[in-house]
């Protein structure tokens, strides 16, 4: 597939989710300069100057992850990411690395084989049903952008991506934090630091920019201040009065770190049902 330049055309597609459902937000007073414009699904917005480093996808192939001795066969990563293509052979097994540049990442992977002439459509090794459909990256429901095993692991996989309902510590006339379960998943970046938030408790950020606010501000009504690195969460603590010397000098959401995480390895073996016949061209491409 070939991803749309969101600089050059009208009617862009969204550079981090890919939804054509997006609208122009406004203009330069200078007409002509740019435009920014906003996502209806995933609510991002950007202006048509910005750097290549906040309009690309996400989640794409790289050329240098995707080279022996990493992966061999050395993959072709033709359109700016979106496709990783073998060379001419048959393969039994190919692995692809696929690049996320935010903790928040998440898309679409549609893998196909050429088998005895016939393209297939790759599925998960492990799924019963062999649904041959583009794969959900993370794993997760159809429905929400965070991965399955984020869900477990906190005790909420029936939660919605919207969800702020956390009631703890009580006692403050209202629920939540003011932060989705979702932008809790995808986490802060905390003195340069990624952190992700308690999906549970109400989290509280305080920026100390004179070395001591917290240890000057005294009693702390209702509970107290604690956590790590300087990531306050309000916690019911009856009897205690003294709060964390420990704050954050810089918050600021997790996208687009100046290091990215770590890529990921995918391999096409747990992905595709491997063919009674080697297969003899693969290609991945990200939707």
């Amino acid at each position: 597939m070939t991803p749309s330049n969101p600089n050059t055309v009208s009617n862009p597609v969204c550079p981090r989710c890919r939804s054509p459902k997006t609208a122009l937000l406004t203009e330069s007073p200078v007409k002509g300069v740019w435009i920014v414009y906003g996502c209806k699904v995933c609510f991002y917005a950007w202006r048509t100057t910005e750097p290549e480093a906040n309009t690309n996808p996400d989640l794409r192939f790289e050329s240098r992850i995707n080279q022996p001795p990493l992966v061999v066969p050395a993959l072709s990563i033709p359109d700016g990411g979106m496709t990783a293509t073998t060379p001419e052979g048959e393969y039994a097994v190919v692995i692809a690395g696929i690049s996320s540049f935010d903790f928040g990442a998440y898309g679409k992977l549609k893998v196909t084989a050429e088998v005895n002439g016939r393209e297939i459509v790759g599925y998960w090794k492990n799924d019963p049903a062999k649904e041959q459909k583009p794969l959900l990256l993370p794993k997760r429901k159809p429905t929400s952008w965070i991965a399955d095993k984020w869900k477990e692991d906190q005790g909420v996989s029936d939660l919605s991506d919207t969800d702020d309902e956390e009631n703890e510590p009580v006692g403050d006339t209202h629920k939540g934090d003011g932060l989705s379960l979702y932008e809790e998943y995808r986490g802060f970046s905390e003195n340069l630091k990624h952190i992700r938030a308690n999906p549970k408790k109400k989290d509280l950020f305080v920026c100390d920019r004179i070395g001591n606010a917290i240890s000057l501000s005294g009693r702390v009504t209702g509970g107290y201040l604690s956590g790590r690195s300087g990531r306050m969460t309000i916690a019911a603590a009856p009897g205690t009065d003294e709060a964390s010397t420990a704050a954050p000098s810089r918050v600021s959401s997790a996208e687009h770190t100046a290091d990215p995480p770590p890529a990921s390895s995918t391999s096409a073996s747990k992905m595709l049902a491997a063919p009674r016949n080697p297969a003899t061209n693969v290609v991945a491409g990200a939707l």
